[in-house]
């Protein structure tokens, strides 16, 4: 069983997300404990992020906006939609800088999620 008020303190909300998993404490809080464990979607946005690989972020930010939003971790999905406007398709021409100030946002707010997953099961 997880400590529900570290989940809310790192930006999931857990009683919305609950709601979506019917009420099931044990199959969401392993889709969390998956979510946290998986790291390979960060790992492609970062180097996608360092190369300018605009495609390649999408696709990394889109997988985790998708996660984020299906298990309410409302800030983490919220950077990550934002982010994903911006590098969808030919968006990124003249959004350059709107990028760079997301990215690291984004960034921030996924760790802070994970850590706080991981915390939150110890």
């Amino acid at each position: 069983m997880m400590n529900t008020a570290l989940l809310v303190e790192n930006g999931i909300e857990y009683e919305k997300g609950l709601a979506r998993f019917a009420g099931d404490k044990e199959i969401y809080e392993m889709v969390l404990m998956n979510f946290a464990e998986d790291d390979h979607c960060l790992h492609e946005a970062q180097k996608a992020f360092q190369e300018n690989d605009y495609e390649m972020l999408f696709n990394a930010v889109h997988e985790i906006k998708g996660a984020s939003g299906n298990c309410d971790m409302t800030e983490l999905f919220a950077i990550a939609s934002e982010l994903c406007d911006y590098v969808r398709g030919d968006n990124y021409k003249g959004n350059e800088e709107n990028i760079k100030r997301s990215y690291p946002l984004f960034e921030k707010a996924y760790i802070k999620v994970i850590e706080g997953i991981k915390k939150a099961a110890e």
